[in-house]
């Protein structure tokens, strides 16, 4: 039976039942209790889709779990707005899904989901949310690229790029000096300095653009391209010794403080003995070639080779084109006006005087040669000549023209060399010529363009041109000790040494002061028309040590001296001691005085009185049995004619830069970098030099001697038998079988010959001495061998002969070391039983010498 009632609760059922004609049975009455389902409260499960990009759209999406979904409805409350704003969901019954999609615009997320379900019982469920939407876009509002959320300057200007924040130049201040970085030249102040409008501190501004900021820059106008110190102060803003002349000009910078000064800023007590120097000619190249194409002309060759005691400096010219002055912008047709139109050139020859100057003259060839009016007009640098190959004056350069003649006509020494070949410049070089008040017009009439070959007829005349502009070397002035100025001097015998002391000399305790005995040397000179007549007492100008041979004193010696040498080309002499003459020259004595030092003390040969190497015995090359002999400092000691040198004698010149004495003497203390001074004459007029030369290409060389000892490993004799133990190995060396060479030097810049003193050999060889050390090999013949020119030997005479300086062995048998000059001081002296002091240099005893001798080796066997 089917009750057509759902209503829960109890009821009364009428039960009857019909037949087929319609008539109704008796109704039977039951008690029917209809119980409700049971019904779970409603539970809300749901997702949230977001508007996606470009829309606000959002959608509920969802489940209602309950028995009877049919009789669900669901829907969301915006929390704050009205009623009529909430959405009303659409649920499927069969399944309880429900979806709702609102505009998020107009609708809050924020708010409840609410539904209800229930056949029999109502129940209900809500959810409070907050439902996410993306965020708004950001804008750009001012259009830079940069969105607003990120951009850190919003109102950047229209136009201007920025950095990822957003800012750009003109809104930040990165070193926070209150100038904006598009106004801030200076973008990296230092925190706390103050800055210009420019943003710009003192430590960071060089306004002269010399490298060194305003802060620090004590010069602050450096002329432009001028090198500077820490200061920022070039040498022509500087006064180092305060006397009145800048640097640039100072031509002696040390000036004692209070000394006046000339126009170069040199007192009268720093112009008494220039450096030597070699006269420099600066050489401008022609129009289109190079500075190496001027240097390897064959008549620039020819000229360098006639003037070996020049050095020639090439230009090279700033210009494109290897042009000095360029072409007018419209051609030579069109000349310029600009008076600075070569400016580049001038500055750059300008900057060529400061590096490499001073010069003695200017050299120009074809455009070089028109480039030297130009940089004469436009410079405050000096030359004592110039010299014009080829050129012409630049008239296409109206400016340049009206410059020169402002200035012309130049009163510099001029030459100015044509070609007759020449045809397209010949006839430009008397317009040049007129430019010069005093010029040397020289016509060739057989050059074309180029300078002339040493073969042409007009090469030694502009020679003599350069030469003759030269301070000429006075002979006179190479001699020491004139005029009562020499020097006061000891003999240092018995200063801290066994040998005996001197009891002589004039000045007992006079110009030396302190403890005497005292020495002046003196010297006296006489110029004739063809010789030097000296006259010495033979005391050095510094201290000496006279040795065994004690109680040196002064002598009374002259010395006459060819003033123009002759080369011996007579040949035919005595070869004995100098064998590799061959008898081309004559040998020099090899005892006794082969020339004069420069402080008149007589140099002697190699040779000591029993005839070994004097040298080589100090050098411990031998033992020496039969006379002892010592040299003291500087090569020099004292003998039966006074005192004279062996060896070295370049003390003369040595002023040790540490304050020492001569008892410290080194010949590597002398300077190295500059060519040595003439030390003495020889008897044939030629000079003799200290040991630095220049080399064929003007640079400080020390010249080495081409002898060798003929016995190189055995030890004990090499040079026991003088002379004849050494070999000239020709080439091996810088100097010839006389020990000389022909040279350029600062007195001699076309050249001349001329002896070396030197201690070293070109010999790679070694030498085992007397103590078994392996040691180099020494200078031989220390000063002369032979004469290159035609000597005049009675001077041998006024030197005294012999070996002299005998009388004992070397103290305390110390090995001489190459290089450090003679033994010096002795610490302890074989004990000798004779007392040379007592010992008269005259022949009336000539016999008490021998006697003293042969008891003096009797006692040593």
């Amino acid at each position: 039976m089917e009750i057509p009632l759902s209503e829960p609760g109890q009821w009364v059922a009428e039960v009857f039942v019909t037949d087929l004609e319609g008539l109704d049975s008796q109704s039977v009455y039951q008690n029917v209790s209809i119980v409700a389902p049971l019904e779970k409260d409603v539970v809300i499960s749901f997702q949230w889709d977001e508007p996606i990009e470009g829309t606000s759209d959002g959608t509920l999406n969802g489940v209602l779990i309950h028995r009877f979904t049919e009789t669900c409805a669901i829907e969301y409350r915006p929390k704050y707005q009205s009623p009529t704003l909430d959405v009303i969901g659409v649920v499927t019954t069969q399944t309880g899904e429900f979806t709702m999609t609102f505009d998020t615009d107009n609708i809050n997320t924020n708010g409840t989901i609410y539904a209800t379900c229930g056949l029999f019982s109502t129940s209900s469920d809500m959810v409070m949310v907050n439902l996410p939407v993306p965020p708004e876009p950001a804008g750009d509002s001012d259009l830079d690229g940069i969105l607003d959320d990120v951009d850190q300057c919003n109102d950047t200007p229209q136009g201007e790029p920025v950095y990822q924040s957003g800012c750009s130049d003109s809104e930040l201040d990165d070193d926070m000096d209150n100038v904006y970085n598009d106004k801030d030249q200076c973008p990296d102040t230092p925190s706390g300095e103050l800055v210009d409008s420019n943003g710009c501190a003192l430590s960071q501004k060089d306004t002269d653009g010399d490298g060194v900021s305003n802060a620090d820059d004590n010069c602050p106008n450096t002329p432009s391209g001028e090198s500077v110190d820490q200061d920022g102060c070039s040498n022509s803003q500087r006064d180092s010794d305060n006397d009145g002349i800048f640097n640039n000009v100072d031509q002696c910078p040390n000036t004692p403080q209070g000394e006046s000064v000339d126009e170069f800023g040199c007192s009268d007590s720093q112009k008494e003995e220039p450096t030597p120097t070699r006269p420099k000619i600066l050489a401008l190249h022609g129009g289109g070639e190079t500075a190496s194409g001027l240097q390897f002309q064959q008549g620039m060759q020819d000229l360098m080779d006639a003037l070996p005691g020049f050095d020639f400096v090439f230009g090279s010219t700033p210009e494109s084109g290897n042009v000095w002055i360029k072409d007018p912008p419209g051609g030579k047709g069109e000349p310029t006006t600009d008076p600075d139109w070569a400016d580049l050139s001038i500055s750059y020859l300008d900057q060529m005087v400061i590096d490499n100057g001073p010069f003695y003259g200017i050299l120009g060839y074809s455009q070089g040669a028109a480039m030297v009016p130009v940089y004469l007009a436009n410079t405050a640098n000096t030359f004592d000549k110039a010299l014009m190959y080829n050129g012409y004056l630049p008239t296409t350069h109206e400016g340049l023209i009206d410059t020169i003649d402002a200035v012309a006509p130049f009163s510099i020494s001029a030459m100015i060399f044509s070609g007759e070949n020449d045809d397209n410049f010949k006839n430009l070089a008397p317009a040049l010529a007129n430019k010069f008040t005093n010029s040397l017009d020289v016509h060739s009439p057989t050059a074309d363009h180029h300078l002339p070959y040493q073969s042409d007829s007009t090469f030694d005349t502009i020679v003599d041109f350069i030469l003759d502009g030269l301070q000429p070397f006075e002979k006179e002035d190479s001699w020491l000790c004139q005029d009562g100025q020499g020097d006061w001097v000891k003999d240092l015998n018995g200063e801290g040494n066994s040998y005996t002391a001197n009891t002589r000399g004039a000045g007992q305790s006079g110009g030396g002061g302190g403890s005497g005995p005292w020495f002046q040397c003196d010297v006296s000179v006489t110029m004739t028309n063809s010789e030097m007549q000296i006259n010495s007492n033979a005391i050095p100008n510094h201290n000496w040590l006279s040795a065994f041979a004690a109680n040196a004193d002064e002598q009374d010696m002259d010395w006459t001296i060819p003033l123009n040498p002759v080369e011996d080309t007579s040949g035919g002499h005595n070869s004995a001691n100098c064998p590799a003459a061959n008898g081309a020259y004559e040998c020099a004595p090899d005892r006794g005085a082969v020339a004069v030092a420069v402080n008149g003390v007589p140099i002697f040969g190699p040779e000591e009185g029993p005839g070994g190497d004097a040298v080589a015995l100090e050098y411990l090359y031998f033992n020496e049995d039969r006379q002892p002999i010592d040299l003291g400092y500087c090569g020099a000691h004292n003998g039966p004619a006074g005192v004279h040198y062996h060896y070295d004698a370049m003390c003369q010149f040595w002023d040790d830069p540490n304050g020492e004495t001569i008892v410290n003497y080194d010949y590597t203390d002398l300077d190295s970098t500059t060519h040595s001074p003439i030390i003495g004459w020889a008897f044939d007029g030629y000079p003799i030099y200290a040991m630095y030369g220049w080399d064929e290409n003007g640079q400080v060389i020390p010249l080495k001697s081409s002898y060798e000892v003929e016995r190189t490993s055995e030890g004990g004799d090499q040079g026991y038998n003088g002379i004849d133990d050494w070999n000239y190995v020709n080439g091996m060396g810088d100097l010839d079988q006389c020990n000389g060479r022909f040279a350029a030097t600062p007195e001699y810049p076309e050249g001349t010959y001329y002896y070396v003193s030197t201690p070293i050999s070109g010999s790679s060889k070694t030498v085992v001495n007397t103590d078994g050390d392996t040691v180099p090999m020494i200078g031989f013949p220390y000063f002369l061998l032979c004469y290159h020119g035609v000597a005049d030997m009675s001077n041998a005479n006024s030197g005294g002969g012999g070996g002299g300086g005998g009388g004992g062995g070397p103290p305390g048998g110390q090995a001489m070391v190459l290089y450090e000059h003679m033994p010096e001081l002795l610490e302890e002296t074989r004990d000798l039983n004779f007392d040379f002091k007592k010992l008269l240099w005259n022949s009336s005893y000539l016999w008490l010498a021998i006697i003293g001798l042969v008891l003096f080796f009797h006692k040593r066997k």
